[in-house]
């Protein structure tokens, strides 16, 4: 739950960095992009585990 949240927080870090010129704006904008990727990865294999592990009747 926590890791989007803090994903959207280095996202606007970034933006700020990046308009105040920083040299860390492009790493602080990559690391939030990989952990968006990796929680939707997350998100997505549980649902598909969900799915599997539903019993038909």
């Amino acid at each position: 739950m926590l890791l989007p949240i803090a994903s959207y927080v280095l996202v606007a870090i970034a933006a700020a960095a990046w308009a105040l010129q920083a040299p860390f704006a492009n790493m602080t904008g990559a690391v939030a992009v990989l952990l968006l990727l990796v929680t939707a990865l997350r998100n997505s294999w549980a649902v598909t585990l969900a799915i599997a592990g539903r019993r038909r009747h």
